[in-house]
This record gives C-alpha cells, sequence and structure tokens, in this order.
C-alpha cells in the first residue's frame, strides 16, 4: 500500500490477496456467489466513476 495524493493506494496483489481471503472464508456457494456479486458491483461502480472523470478531464483539455 502506498499513499498518494492523501488517499491510500493498494497494488493489485494486496486486492488479490483480500479477494482470495474473502472466498476461503465463505461457508457456502451461497456465500461464494454474493462475495462475487459484490466485487463486480463495486469494480463495474468504479470503473463508471473513473471513465467519468477521464472524460471529464478530457473535456477540460479540448475546451481549454
Amino acid at each position: 500500500m502506498k499513499i498518494e495524493g492523501g488517499k491510500k493506494m493498494y497494488g493489485a496483489d494486496d486486492i488479490k490477496s483480500c479477494i482470495q481471503e474473502w472466498f476461503a472464508e465463505a461457508l457456502n456457494p451461497v456465500e461464494v456467489a454474493k462475495t462475487y456479486h459484490e466485487i463486480q458491483m463495486e469494480a463495474e461502480k468504479q470503473l463508471e466513476y473513473m471513465m467519468k472523470q477521464y472524460i471529464a478531464e478530457l473535456n477540460n483539455t479540448l475546451t481549454d
């Protein structure tokens, strides 16, 4: 983990390790499916947010 701009930044290996722990703690296939769903939904939210930020920056660059 590193701190960048006052925010904690986790590397892909850190995230992968957390996900592996979450799946290992699941007691049954339903919990695995729920965990997978939550991870997928959060990833989609983050991608959408990042794309909006990228588009806004691009628009600002084009109008300057």
